[in-house]
């Protein structure tokens, strides 16, 4: 039987009030955000953005819009590769 537990936390993206589902079987956490949309997100890059390399507004910004598009075209995101933000911030060059 699977262990789940729910809680509300801020979302590690955009600081949002969101759901956060812990699974026994998943290192890491599935989040639903408001603004993000549904993802899951594993655990260590989960402490890495919430204790080593802390994201900046505008890669926050970035990456919230990346997880709410790929939530309508594909459904539930999994960010969990460091690459993703220099990927992002090309994707979303604004200079």
């Amino acid at each position: 039987m699977k262990d789940i537990s729910m809680s509300k936390k801020l979302c590690p993206i955009c600081k949002c009030e969101a759901q956060f589902l812990s699974e026994e079987s998943f290192d890491g956490e599935k989040i639903n955000c408001p603004k993000c949309g549904s993802f899951s997100i594993s655990g260590s890059y989960l402490a890495d953005i919430e204790n080593h390399n802390p994201l900046q507004n505008e890669e926050r910004n970035k990456l919230s819009s990346w997880i709410s598009e790929q939530n309508i075209v594909f459904g539930v995101t999994r960010v969990s590769i460091k690459p993703l933000i220099k990927y992002i911030n090309l994707c979303y060059n604004t200079t």
